[in-house]
């Protein structure tokens, strides 16, 4: 039998005793026989393949609400049947594709990831581009839950491409949904962006359901921003519509939803109420990657509000949910906030071992927002290209030579993106590593001094915890100036990752290196910086190392200045601390 048609089959047989399945079965029938009838006399028409992709929702709508009543029989239903003739390579796609969507439904996410990923890896060979769609559509919602930046932000920008030539549009908005919930966690703007983007084609194509989702997701991008009562509202019109249509997981999204605003406005007690009821909810159902967020969420409220003891009950349990890899995003904000209570406790060791976590993940969330945006300038230069195609004939040589500058200037802006870091406009990690390369293979061949420093400000989350991240955006980029103000111009600094900077002094033995980072951290705690809150005084804490000859890679310099600024830190902060290798190795704070 069929693999979509053995789905509407069992679904069929379940109806009676499952009501619920009734609007999945008929919405999928009426799909296909539209979809068939459109085939049949102008198949390759763009009606016909959105009849398809429109299917291939249905049938995935359908999977979703067999695993939620009957995971057992959608899981037997998910397994290759071996009376089974071979498949053609479309409907082995098809198998793949419904697969993953049993295995996301039922809580196995990783099997999920590697099946879908089979199925794009097969779908190009088919030339379905409904199905490769759908594919998409699937691949990046799971790519998401599990934090895989940079491959999730890839997939969702290709789908959204797709969607839009396709004429697309509810595939469309829940793609660009999806990449706004992606970038969420770190960047309130794109995501609010994103998702009001999303929350306009639903209401164009009154798709009251993705209305339901979008107004969700709004809400959250506005409480992220501190916009309590506008996203208040958001959650006050779409709860009663997701309650309508019995869209249980929205539901229990909108009351966490409402309880991080209670939370956020100093109803904390009602918040983790509201947080509860959603994941027991979600815990119910087998919805792991909610239950993590969530409880991450939870910890995070109360870190804001000092119950240190039970914040830490949350982010472990939240932590232990993410383990083997999964769910990324909500891994590096619980090692983010357990750094916090364990600092808070005195146990410095831990708390630089949940932040050393934290920044391991981030690290590669990081190199995926700079893919993203590079895959951004590109399908700009692509659509560029494809229109300058088309008028080179009649443009003018001037004109031509114009269109060519510009192209030029983008593609050095692209090499630009990858080499600098976007808040502080100094350079990135990338970057030093390049510098560092060339500078040590000098070094090897003919001696020329070298010294690293990594610089870390002191109670930075503090600042961002009490007055936001664009407070803390302020200081970081005025830390930044003052930084590269005090360097000579052949020497470099660069914004490492977060509150963390590395200078790199080029011809700078080691003592003339320790005056150069002391006179950096006077000029970082000798003025307060300038915000829009006020003045704030900003201290931190930096450990330095020179090369020797022994050195063979950037890796070796870093591992002595973080091992010297652990001790600064552990020395009381504001000071450094040096790690020099000759000989027993000895540690001197300075202040």
């Amino acid at each position: 039998m069929h693999t979509l048609e053995r789905w509407v089959t069992a679904a069929e047989s379940l109806h009676g005793e499952r009501p619920s399945l009734a609007l999945p079965v008929a919405a999928w029938l009426d799909r296909a026989a539209r979809e068939a009838a459109l085939t049949a006399t102008a198949p390759g028409s763009t009606a016909a393949l959105r009849e398809r992709v429109e299917m291939y929702e249905a049938v995935i709508a359908l999977v979703r609400a067999v695993a939620a009543v009957e995971p057992e029989r959608a899981r037997a239903l998910g397994s290759p049947d071996a009376e089974d003739e071979p498949p053609t390579p479309r409907a082995l796609v098809e198998g793949l594709l419904l697969r993953a969507t049993v295995l996301d439904a039922t809580g196995r996410l990783g099997a999920a990831a590697a099946c879908i990923a089979e199925a794009q890896s097969r779908a190009a060979a088919v030339g379905c581009r409904a199905l490769a769609l759908a594919v998409l559509v699937a691949r990046g919602r799971i790519l998401v839950m599990q934090g895989d930046e940079a491959q999730a932000s890839l997939v969702l920008l290709e789908g959204a491409a797709l969607a839009r030539e396709l004429d697309a549009r509810r595939q469309e908005a829940k793609l660009l949904g999806n990449l706004g919930f992606l970038l969420g966690e770190h960047d309130g703007r794109s995501y609010e962006a994103y998702t009001r983007r999303a929350l306009t084609i639903a209401r164009e194509i009154d798709d009251a359901r993705l209305i339901a989702h979008s107004l969700c997701n709004l809400g959250g991008a506005l409480s992220q921003q501190g916009r309590y009562e506008e996203a208040r509202a958001c959650y006050e019109e779409g709860l009663p519509l997701a309650e309508g249509l019995g869209m249980a997981d929205c539901v229990a999204l909108f009351r966490a939803g409402l309880g991080g605003v209670c939370a956020g406005t100093g109803a904390l007690e009602r918040g983790v109420a509201f947080y509860q009821r959603s994941i027991e909810h979600f815990a119910a159902v087998g919805d792991v990657f909610q239950v993590a967020r969530q409880k991450q969420l939870v910890g995070r409220h109360l870190v804001a509000a000092e119950f240190h003891h039970e914040a830490r009950a949350f982010l472990e349990e939240s932590l232990a949910l993410c383990e083997g890899g999964l769910h990324r995003n909500v891994a590096w904000q619980a090692h983010d906030q357990l750094a916090l209570v364990c600092e808070a406790a005195g146990d410095h060791r831990e708390a630089l071992r949940h932040l050393r976590a934290s920044w391991s993940i981030r690290e590669t969330q990081l190199e995926a927002r700079a893919t993203e945006r590079i895959r951004l300038l590109e399908l700009h230069l692509e659509a560029e290209r494809a229109s300058r195609a088309a008028a080179i004939e009649r443009e003018r040589n001037a004109e031509l030579e114009a269109s060519l500058a510009q192209q030029r200037r983008m593609q050095a802006e692209i090499e630009a993106l990858a080499r600098t870091d976007a808040l502080t406009g100094l350079f990135n990690r990338r970057h030093v590593g390049d510098v560092v390369a060339r500078e040590m293979s000098f070094m090897r061949r003919k001696w020329r001094p070298l010294s690293i420093a990594m610089l870390d400000l002191d109670a930075f989350k503090s600042v961002n915890d009490r007055f936001g991240h664009e407070v803390g955006d302020q200081v970081l980029v005025e830390v930044g100036r003052r930084l590269a103000a005090g360097l000579r111009d052949h020497d470099l600094v660069a914004r490492w990752g977060g509150e963390e900077f590395c200078i790199v002094l080029i011809d700078t033995e080691f003592e003339p290196a320790k005056l150069v980072v002391d006179r950096l951290l006077e000029r970082i705690r000798s003025v307060p910086v300038e915000t829009r809150v006020g003045p704030l005084k900003v201290t931190a804490s930096v450990g330095f190392t020179a090369a020797v000859p022994d050195d063979h890679a950037l890796e070796d310099l870093l591992r002595r200045a973080d091992e010297a600024l652990y001790a600064a830190k552990t020395a009381g902060r504001d000071r450094s601390v040096s790690s020099y290798p000759p000989g027993p190795r000895a540690m001197s704070p300075a202040r």
